[in-house]
């Protein structure tokens, strides 16, 4: 519902950010290859596209379109890859930085491709967890009601039991009240004989 549809734009937002962030960088190399000025964008960018994973964690598979995001964020990974590998080179043109495949470059891979799926992993943890969550306020939420409930029978029998202490508070006057008027009484009786 709308928590779907205010994450989706978060993460539409978070993906904008790190975009921006990618041209950038690509601007600054274009201007004038490394430097200070690539460099704080390359970091500018790499802190924009980790906010685009936070929300796409975030986001989970509340409006079905995890694999859109993580594909979105790894085609935004691979282009950061790609010019950092240029910031590196001094500016030089990806094509002259690409090295052919080595058995270091399928290593990683496969490391990626492991916390990857340690990611997707955990991504269905938290998505049962924040399940959980809701499942659990919802309980709470009924336990909060009938104890409100309870309040109210509790508030309603108290006052009850004050106007019974009341009317007994009046009934015992009524009787020291009447108790004496039989007492006057008796003793006008006994003098009139």
């Amino acid at each position: 519902g709308k928590a779907a549809l205010a994450l989706t734009a978060a993460m539409e937002r978070a993906l904008a950010l790190a975009d921006a962030g990618l041209d950038e960088l690509e601007q600054a190399l274009a201007r004038g290859g490394g430097g200070g000025v690539a460099q704080e964008a390359e970091q500018q960018a790499a802190a924009a596209l980790r906010g685009a994973e936070l929300e796409a964690r975030a986001a989970g598979n509340a409006d079905g379109q995890r694999a859109v995001r993580r594909a979105q964020l790894q085609e935004r990974a691979a282009r950061l890859d790609a010019l950092r590998r240029r910031l590196l080179l001094g500016g030089a043109d990806v094509a002259e930085a690409a090295a052919p495949a080595t058995d270091v470059a399928r290593a990683h891979a496969d490391r990626q491709r492991k916390l990857t799926e340690r990611l997707a992993d955990q991504e269905d943890k938290l998505a049962t967890a924040r399940r959980q969550m809701a499942e659990s306020e919802d309980v709470a939420h009924g336990i909060l009601a009938n104890l409100n409930r309870q309040k109210e029978v509790i508030a309603s029998t108290s006052r009850k039991v004050e106007q019974v202490d009341d009317d007994m508070d009046y009934g015992s006057r009524l009787l020291t009240s009447i108790k004496s008027w039989w007492q006057v009484g008796s003793i006008q009786d006994k003098g009139k004989r």
